[in-house]
């Protein structure tokens, strides 16, 4: 496997950047912006988004594979409680918002779309991921339609480029870039 393709050298420039242009203004809007602009526009999207839900055209992706160490916490971030007045977990948080989808979904076009919920963890907090969510009793959710996967990873480099070892005998391994997180054998 060639890893220059992962890692770019500091000083190395595609020539990518000196093409990259910002986004058209009119085609980037808040939601704020089209609440009060374009109210018909936004109810066309809300319409065709919940449309293709309703469908099972969608899927959701949470990228949850970090531990909480940047919120002082030592357990997988999506655990975490963020001093809410409901006591809620960032990851009851999102089935909540799941929930409300599909209850939309049924209200607008009276059935209740199968939502799978792809949640990538890593070789650390993957077990206590999912028996966070078996112990929530999947957040109501059918856990036939939640897929824990752990993010894949590569051998870790120094920056002279050798391996580096976590142990005399194991390899130092790091997440791969998201693109990676996909790779299928």
């Amino acid at each position: 496997m060639n890893y220059a393709l992962f890692v770019a050298p500091p000083n190395c420039s595609s020539g990518i950047d000196d093409r990259l242009l910002p986004l058209n203004p009119e085609i980037c809007k808040s939601l704020s912006e089209l609440r009060t602009s374009q109210p018909l526009l936004l109810e066309r999207y809300l319409s065709t988004a919940l449309r293709a839900v309703s469908e099972n055209k969608v899927a959701v992706l949470l990228l949850a594979g970090g531990q909480g160490t940047r919120l002082g916490v030592s357990y997988p971030k999506g655990l975490y409680k963020p001093n809410l007045p409901s006591g809620r977990s960032l990851y009851q948080l999102q089935a909540e918002r799941l929930h409300r989808v599909s209850h939309l979904c049924k209200e607008k076009f009276g059935k209740t779309p199968s939502i799978t919920w792809y949640i990538m963890t890593s070789e650390h907090t993957k077990e206590t991921t999912v028996q966070f969510f078996k112990s929530s009793n999947y957040f109501g959710h059918n856990c036939d339609n939640i897929v824990f996967f752990e993010q894949y990873t590569l051998p870790a480099f120094s920056l002279d480029g050798r391996i580096l070892l976590q142990t005399k005998s194991k390899l130092t391994s790091a997440p791969g870039k998201i693109p990676i997180t996909f790779h299928v054998d």
